[in-house]
């Protein structure tokens, strides 16, 4: 996907990459950095599961306690090896999101784009909303990394019902 934002957006300015163990940012590293260097990337995680962000502050692949997250897509303990070696240095900014910041991304993505958004995908949304006054005025993508949430969960994420089961 990073490949077709690069060739369909030529004039992007940053991109907001929700990220688990780190393959998919790799992707968007190593292809973003060999046709649209300038590009800003930007890598979110959910706060209580944010490996990555632990890793590239100390420089090295890390392990957390906890992936207790509803983004079933960034629930991972640990930053994988490899990917992590691409994307070290390679990272323009790293933010985290709150449970609730990603249950609004959820209706945010409905709202918008009319496309439902799981969790992973909604912290981009999340990420964005965060940083909106810093993104004023760029052209800014959002990777929408997957639409696949259960019924109950949308339903709870809309504020159909207020437990998370």
């Amino acid at each position: 996907y990073a490949l077709e934002i690069g060739e369909d957006l030529p004039d992007v300015d940053v991109i907001i990459v929700p990220v688990g163990g780190g393959s998919g940012l790799a992707g968007v590293v190593l292809t973003m950095r060999a046709i649209r260097p300038d590009v800003e990337i930007i890598a979110v995680q959910a706060e209580r599961a944010a490996p990555m962000v632990a890793s590239l502050r100390s420089g090295e692949p890390e392990t957390v306690e906890s992936a207790d997250t509803f983004a079933d897509g960034l629930a991972t303990k640990q930053t994988f090896e490899i990917p992590f070696g691409i994307v070290k240095g390679q990272v323009d900014d790293v933010v985290t999101v709150s449970e609730d910041e990603m249950k609004e991304g959820v209706r945010t993505a409905l709202e918008t784009t009319h496309n439902v958004a799981e969790g992973a995908a909604a912290a981009a949304y999340a990420a964005a909303e965060k940083l909106k006054g810093r993104l004023a005025g760029k052209r800014v993508v959002l990777v929408h990394t997957g639409q696949n949430i259960d019924r109950d969960t949308l339903r709870w994420a809309l504020g159909l019902f207020d437990a998370y089961a």
